[in-house]
C-alpha cells in the first residue's frame, strides 16, 4: 500500500476513535432510509385505499352530501369511508417523526415534508395543540413553516409565504421564549 506501519497503525486508532460517532450516524441513515419507505407505502396506499381518493371536495359532496364531507374534513376521530381519521393518522406517524427527530435534532438540519392529516398530526405534536385547536388550525398550500430547535425545545417558528398573503391560519400563534 506504501504506508509504513506506524500510520497504518495511526489510521486503524483513529478508526477506532470515531467508532462510536459512525455508529450514530449510521443509525440516522438507517432511520432516514426507513422514513422514505414509509413515504414510499403512503404513496402506495392513498393510490390503493380510500373510498374519496381521486375525488375533490365539490365531487365528494355531491355523493355523500357537504355536511357529512366537511365532518370528515374538521372531525379528529371520524374517518372517510375508507380512510384514515387525523386521530388514526397520529397514531401511524408521530412514531416515525419521533424516532426521526429524536436522532437528527442534537445537530442536523433536517426537512421534513408531508401533507394532508400527516403534516397535521405533526403540527399537533411541535406546538403541543390539543384536538379542538388543530381542526382550527389551515396549513397554507406550499408555505413551508420553518422549526428552529436548540436542545431540543422549539426557539422559533415562521411560516414563508409564496404570496402576498398567507392561507395559514393558526388559533394560537407559538410563543417560544
Amino acid at each position: 500500500s506504501g504506508l509504513s506501519d506506524s500510520e497504518i497503525e495511526k489510521m486503524v486508532n483513529d478508526a477506532k476513535k470515531n467508532e462510536s460517532v459512525d455508529k450514530e450516524k449510521k443509525e440516522k441513515i438507517d432511520i432516514l432510509n426507513q422514513a422514505e419507505h414509509l413515504v414510499y407505502e403512503a404513496e402506495k396506499n392513498l393510490k390503493e385505499h380510500g373510498d374519496l381518493i381521486g375525488q375533490n371536495k365539490e365531487e365528494a359532496a355531491k355523493k355523500f352530501g357537504k355536511e357529512q364531507v366537511q365532518i370528515w374534513r374538521r372531525s379528529y376521530d371520524i374517518p372517510p369511508p375508507g380512510g384514515e381519521s387525523l386521530k388514526m393518522t397520529c397514531e401511524r406517524t408521530l412514531p416515525y417523526f419521533e424516532r426521526i427527530t429524536s436522532k437528527s435534532l442534537e445537530d442536523d438540519s433536517i426537512i421534513i415534508a408531508a401533507h394532508g392529516n400527516s403534516i397535521r398530526a405533526i403540527v399537533m405534536k411541535l406546538l403541543d395543540y390539543a384536538p379542538d385547536q388543530i381542526l382550527k388550525t389551515e396549513i397554507g398550500w406550499c408555505e413551508p413553516w420553518i422549526f428552529t430547535f436548540k436542545n431540543n425545545k422549539i426557539t422559533n417558528f415562521e411560516i414563508l409565504k409564496v404570496k402576498d398573503k398567507s392561507d395559514s391560519n393558526l388559533p394560537v400563534f407559538p410563543n417560544f421564549k
